[in-house]
């Protein structure tokens, strides 16, 4: 089938924003020899602690090294907070990706990999979940998370965090028209995807600053955060995981990575080292590539992990 007709079944199939790329100058990804030869097929979620960022914020190397593989990669722009609360996000973002699925499956894709990146991996771990609790037949079969973490209830998301505390202070009144955003839901049926980052970074950090982050996602009680976090019955339920964190990680502990590789029935952890959060943003040094060969070479692996998989009922 050729490119341009797989870009336009997903285009059709997702309610959401969506760019599919292929190399340097185009924005759709099957193999280089513009025929749709691909077995796997990646959805990717950005960072930006759901708050900000934009679905086309991975490095090109990145992009261009999954297109060498033969892999088809889409990148969603998924609602953003505080318009859209943080229970209205995961299920409008599960409804497209389960489209995105069957879509893959239609046109002949084995394989479907959900990736994020920081708050877009949380995001890919609520997804999977969701679609696992209901056991419906569109699944996932692989997840890469890059510094993620699967749980809003873990204690250093209420607490101040020392990285942000040692920023300059980020007021109560430059963020209080987004926090009332987030109180009454005035935007919630008007999805904001992509939004200016210098303006909505002001709000994460004010969050992290005061411990107060999960309000920006209109969380107000343990309950709600309670229910957007992985139990670990949900974790032990993931397909095949592939896991990479920094030691120097001043955003999210990297102890968030290694419970969850511990709880998962299958898990590949790929640690770098005294880098920061986001380590792969620099693409003149070499562990942000070298994590991602070795995130494709765990794809490469899988075909043979389905008599070691565990199983449940």
């Amino acid at each position: 089938m050729a490119c341009n007709a797989v870009l336009e079944a997903f285009e059709a199939a997702s309610a959401l924003p969506i760019t599919v790329t292929c190399g340097a100058e185009e924005t759709l990804l099957p193999g280089r020899d513009n025929t749709c030869r691909c077995k796997t097929c990646i959805i990717y979620l950005h960072g930006g602690g759901l708050l900000f960022g934009s679905k086309d914020d991975l490095p090109l190397p990145y992009r261009r090294l999954m297109s060498d593989y033969g892999h088809t990669l889409i990148t969603l722009g998924y609602p953003l907070a505080p318009e859209t609360p943080a229970q209205d996000l995961v299920s409008v973002t599960t409804h497209a990706i389960e489209s995105l699925i069957r879509t893959a499956r239609n046109l002949g894709y084995a394989r479907v990999v959900l990736f994020g990146r920081s708050a877009g991996a949380w995001l890919a771990l609520q997804v999977c979940a969701r679609l696992q609790r209901r056991a419906c037949d569109a699944q996932i079969d692989a997840l890469w998370s890059f510094y993620g973490y699967p749980a809003l209830n873990e204690d250093w998301l209420h607490e101040p965090s020392a990285a942000y505390m040692a920023l300059p202070t980020v007021s109560d009144a430059a963020v209080a028209p987004f926090l009332a955003a987030a109180q009454t839901g005035v935007y919630r049926h008007s999805y904001i995807t992509e939004a200016d980052p210098l303006t909505r970074m002001q709000l994460y950090i004010w969050g992290r600053q005061n411990g107060k982050w999960l309000e920006t996602l209109g969380l107000r009680s343990p309950d709600e955060a309670n229910e957007l976090s992985l139990s670990p019955e949900d974790i032990a339920a993931l397909p095949p995981l592939f896991l990479a964190a920094s030691t120097g990680d001043e955003d999210v502990p990297l102890g968030a990575s290694k419970r969850l590789a511990r709880g998962a029935p299958y898990a590949v952890m790929h640690q770098v080292y005294y880098l920061p959060h986001d380590f792969d943003r620099d693409i003149t040094r070499p562990e942000g590539l070298q994590a991602y060969q070795a995130a494709l070479n765990f794809l490469d692996s899988l075909p043979n992990l389905a008599a070691t998989r565990k199983t449940t009922t």
